[in-house]
């Protein structure tokens, strides 16, 4: 696995289980989210309760400038939960595709130590 990726793995897993519940949350997903403060204030006044208006894009900048680190953690924990195995296998597969894409460039081109970086 490439080191970058190996040192920062669980971070990585974590903003993509993130994603993932973002992307795919359902209504019991609210519903539980909604016992955070925070969140709950969030879902009422930036997103106006409406499941249609909660996207990844507006869902970033209110984690950037609206949630503290309790909110923020509460959700990555939930996140995890839900999402977290699906997460370490997108991951993986990610690093796994970049060591075979790195194999083939090493055989089409042995020659080229620069043609993998």
């Amino acid at each position: 696995m490439n080191n970058l990726v190996a040192s920062y793995r669980l971070e990585l897993t974590t903003v993509n289980a993130l994603n993932l519940l973002i992307h795919n949350y359902r209504r019991q997903d609210i519903e539980y989210l909604r016992k955070n403060p925070s969140f709950d204030y969030a879902w009422q006044m930036y997103w106006h309760g409406d499941h249609e208006t909660l996207t990844i894009d507006k869902f970033w900048p209110v984690w950037a400038e609206k949630f503290d680190y309790q909110t923020q953690a509460y959700l990555l924990h939930y996140a995890m939960q839900r999402y977290g195995e699906e997460a370490y296998r997108n991951i993986d597969g990610a690093a796994d595709w970049k060591k075979r894409l790195d194999q083939l460039l090493n055989e089409q081109h042995p020659d080229d130590s620069d043609a993998n970086d």
